[in-house]
């Protein structure tokens, strides 16, 4: 806090901070669903009440002129000024570990929600271990905080590349065409609005124009696209990458060396430009699959046969529901109510290479019909609201094809539109 003044009645300005343990971040999450709102879209300030009634520990901190605070990484927070006027001067710095937790929990989260990305993360891992490849290795070992980083960075950079990974056969048999562009335009997602790293989808047919009377084409990242998010095209996309994969495999190949001489184990399920040995399919295959499977509104090809969703008792077209391949069942869901009753993520269903068991054979469906069945435990859904409602944040020629954010277990989604909170029209509206 770098100034304050009284207030007209003479008070001096300060701050109250209300900080959860990081430890308690999911328990967190979990507390304000029960509230009716969604952590991550920073659209509710919990009262005194609130916060006493849950059920780990809230550090309050008071904080004055001159006062410096540092927050955890992923520990939620909320700041209450008291008094005259107050100025902060705040600032957030990366490091492995906040890179690790932004990759694993924050973007999903802000995907999610479609909140603006800060930092572009994914491009700070591949440029950290560009930078570091460059050092001999055994400068690295003069320090154990050097070693320790180098090794870190370059699990989260095969991570990174894992995801962009297509195999070789998929290019002979659904031909997805590459084109390249340079790495110099910050690409966002339209969509969600974090940042693009290296591969993504584009839509030239859904053109309007910037801010700036500049063409605005329609750029999707991969993990919207694999969960159905995209343009009213929904296929007539193309893709695009900002680096040339030879080039990132020749530094994968050049840090992995350095890696193993550092005392990292060996990396035995990625080691060339054409295979990959996974439990699932990569994020990029199960785009290129979808991008084959899910049909055009411009073309004059047939839309494919429907089918009856088990627990909405609606008829889907079949590329919006999975079918369990287990023997002797043929009961289909569709994916909004997968993810809504069963927390099931589609790319998770998408990824899978043997098959679905559906929630009848596994015992846990909940249904109307299958909670009567002595043979079923009905599931309960972790996720009573949803994020924010898409089509209100998302560029406003997106749709959503599989899951749609507007509908929840409890009620439609609260709006947050650039950081005004509507939640108050939402409840006059009655919905």
């Amino acid at each position: 806090m770098v100034h304050t003044s009284p207030s007209p009645q003479g008070v001096e300005g300060l701050a109250y901070w209300f900080i959860f343990s990081a430890r308690d971040r999911h328990r967190v999450s979990d507390y304000w669903n029960t509230l009716g709102y969604n952590v991550d879209t920073e659209d509710f300030f919990a009262s005194i009440e609130d916060l006493k009634a849950f059920s780990g520990i809230v550090y309050v901190v008071e904080q004055r002129v001159g006062d410096f605070l540092i927050i955890p990484p992923l520990a939620t927070h909320q700041v209450y000024n008291h008094g005259g006027m107050t100025i902060k001067a705040a600032w957030n710095r990366t490091t492995v570990d906040t890179l690790e937790l932004a990759i694993a929990e924050t973007l999903p989260a802000y995907r999610f929600v479609c909140r603006n990305e800060s930092y572009r993360n994914k491009a700070i891992v591949h440029q950290s271990l560009l930078d570091l490849s460059r050092f001999p290795p055994h400068t690295l070992l003069s320090s154990p905080a050097s070693t320790d980083s180098f090794m870190r960075l370059f699990r989260l950079y095969t991570t990174l590349l894992i995801d962009e990974f297509i195999p070789a056969d998929y290019f002979y048999t659904l031909r997805p065409t590459m084109e390249k562009i340079p790495q110099q335009f910050n690409v966002i997602c339209s969509f969600c609005h974090t940042d693009i790293w290296n591969r993504f989808l584009t839509c030239r047919a859904c053109i309007q124009l910037d801010a700036d009377g500049d063409p605005d084409s329609y750029d999707i990242c991969m993990e919207c696209f694999a969960r159905g998010r995209s343009c009213r095209d929904i296929t007539g996309l193309e893709w695009v990458q900002q680096e040339k994969w030879s080039e990132l495999m020749l530094l994968w190949e050049r840090c992995r060396g350095i890696y193993q001489f550092l005392g990292g184990e060996d990396i035995d399920d990625f080691n060339t430009e054409t295979t990959i040995k996974l439990p699932r399919k990569t994020l990029a295959s199960v785009c290129v699959e979808e991008l084959f499977r899910r049909p055009s509104p411009r073309s004059n090809v047939p839309l494919p046969p429907e089918g009856l969703c088990h627990t909405c008792k609606v008829r889907h077209p079949t590329w919006k529901m999975v079918f369990c391949t287990k023997e002797g069942c043929h009961r289909a869901y569709c994916f909004g109510n997968l993810f809504r009753q069963f927390d099931e993520d589609p790319f998770d269903i998408l990824a899978k290479t043997e098959g679905y068991t559906c929630p009848v054979c596994r015992g846990i469906c909940n249904c109307g019909a299958c909670r009567k069945r002595k043979d079923q435990i009905g599931y309960e859904p972790k996720l009573k609201i949803g994020g924010t409602n898409a089509k209100y944040v998302a560029d406003v020629r997106s749709v959503e094809s599989l899951v749609s954010s507007g509908h929840t277990n409890t009620r439609v989604a609260p709006t947050l539109i650039f950081g005004a909170n509507f939640s108050g029209i939402w409840r006059r509206r009655g919905h």
